[in-house]
This record gives structure tokens, C-alpha cells and sequence, in this order.
């Protein structure tokens, strides 16, 4: 999601399963990670991905709270109104319900959390003067094996953005690869 575009939030009051039901043993911590779940208005509906950005700063299982939550889809369920009941999972795991509070649009600037790139992100990144795939240490996510021969090769690449291809070189030559 671009910083220049809306994104769509959401409040939910949301009810975690005790652990015995979901097996999740640890409280869910809202902002002190990036962290995807998925809301679902019926258990066989497509999800829509949320990213938790606010609200209660931990939850136990079996226990409620609120959250504020960011869509991570462009498209999102329409059935997702407030006042709708969903259900909600981390990743395939049904962990819990909840019900939507509250809906808004607005600005948000995502901060970068990109570990595991793609080649194609990677070069996404290499050709935008302006975009981050880590807020920090993008060196060593991108200076493993899979990375190497498309950064050498971006390196080299005189249509990538100048600030890329002297970062790149400086991660090549940090991390000993010629």
C-alpha cells in the first residue's frame, strides 16, 4: 500500500479461545511486531488480512479486547460492516471471534517488513529510489544465497535508482562478495 492512498480501518472487540481450543499458549501483543490475522464472517468465507495497530496492548487467551486494526486487502469482504460478527484466525488456525466496532479510512504509512522479498520485489526495489523493503539491516536480509546473482546483476544495472546500486555495492563489498 502506497502512503499516498487510503487504507481502510477497523475497531473490533474480539473474544481469543482459551488455549485448550485454539492452542495458542501466548497473548496476542498488538504493535510490538508486524502481525497478520484474518477476519472471516463465516468460517468457509474468503478472509480479509488485518494488521493489529492499536488497542489493547495484550490479550490472553481466553480472555477479550479491542483492537484497531489496518485491512491489508484492497478488496475486503462486504459483509464487513459494523455490527457483523466474524471469525478470527491466525493464518489457518481459528483463534478466536470478535465483532466490528468501528470502520474508517485514512492515511497510513506502513512501516517496511519485507524478510523474505521475492526476486521481483527485490528488483521492484532496486528501480524505486524510494522504496524500503526493512526499515533496518535490508543488508542482511538481502545478502543470502538467493540474493546474491540479482543483486550482482542489479549492481551493474544502470536503470536502477544511483541511491540502490551504491547501496547494493556497499552490501556486496560489507559482506564480502565480489
Amino acid at each position: 500500500m502506497r502512503s499516498d492512498e487510503l487504507a481502510e480501518f477497523a475497531e473490533a472487540l474480539i473474544q481469543l479461545d482459551p488455549t485448550q481450543e485454539s492452542g495458542r499458549k501466548v497473548p496476542l501483543k498488538i504493535g510490538s511486531l508486524l502481525y497478520t490475522l484474518h477476519f472471516r464472517v463465516s468460517k468457509d468465507s474468503v478472509s480479509s488480512a488485518v494488521e493489529p495497530i492499536g488497542g489493547s496492548p495484550e490479550i490472553e487467551p481466553g480472555h477479550s479486547g479491542l483492537v484497531q486494526v489496518v485491512f491489508l486487502d484492497r478488496v475486503l469482504d462486504p459483509a464487513l460492516e459494523v455490527g457483523c460478527q466474524f471469525y478470527l484466525y491466525e493464518g489457518s488456525v481459528l483463534i478466536g471471534k470478535g465483532e466490528l466496532t468501528r470502520r474508517w479510512q485514512g492515511e497510513f504509512e506502513r512501516k517496511p517488513n519485507n524478510l523474505n522479498p521475492t526476486i521481483d520485489e527485490v528488483r521492484a526495489w532496486a528501480y524505486d529510489e524510494e522504496a524500503w523493503l526493512m526499515d533496518q539491516d535490508e543488508d542482511v536480509i538481502l545478502c543470502r544465497p538467493r540474493y546474491i546473482s540479482v543483486l550482482k546483476e542489479l549492481v551493474l544495472d544502470q536503470g536502477c535508482a544511483e541511491n540502490k546500486r551504491k547501496e547494493i555495492l556497499k552490501m556486496l563489498k560489507l559482506h564480502g562478495i565480489s
